[in-house]
């Protein structure tokens, strides 16, 4: 086995194996080099996107910010107004006491219960009405203000 070998050897032109050594050599840089391109653009590309997302996000945002600071402060500016026509009425209303009467019987099914007597007699300032008119608007006031806030999201979004 050896004999041929050294018979196989002797009959190689080691020129052209060296040839074709260096051939695949190169070939296999150049391959490389090729492919650390290719892998170098793709990452330029995926950092492009990302920050173009980052950016798109970051828009996004300041609209989001800038839509809720307009509802907000509209939002407040109407509560405001609310309280100062609260403290408007309460000012030229003397704050005095109600009490309910029971109504006047009317006749048919419901006279009985008309004729009876409310158990106390205690009344209701008038202040405190106003209060209770004033917390239910705001409520009013600040479901409007999500409702509002709701349609110009969408809409901001396009839909």
């Amino acid at each position: 086995m050896w004999l041929w070998a050294s018979s196989l050897l002797q009959k190689i032109d080691w020129g052209i194996l060296l040839g074709v050594v260096i051939g695949a050599v190169v070939t296999y840089a150049i391959m490389a080099d090729i492919q650390a391109s290719r892998i170098a653009d793709l990452d330029a590309a995926h950092a492009k996107a990302i920050k173009d997302q980052e950016t798109a996000l970051n828009d996004q945002c300041a609209k989001n910010k800038q839509l809720t600071t307009e509802v907000s402060n509209d939002y407040q500016s109407q509560l405001t107004d609310l309280r100062r026509q609260l403290a408007a009425v309460k000012r030229v209303q003397p704050n005095r006491c109600i009490v309910p009467t029971p109504a006047k019987p009317t006749g048919g099914r419901d006279a009985a219960a008309a004729n009876q007597e409310l158990p106390h007699t205690d009344g209701v300032y008038t202040d405190d009405l106003f209060d209770f008119a004033a917390d239910a608007e705001q409520v009013g006031r600040q479901l409007d203000a999500c409702q509002s806030f709701i349609t110009k999201t969408w809409q901001a979004r396009g839909q």
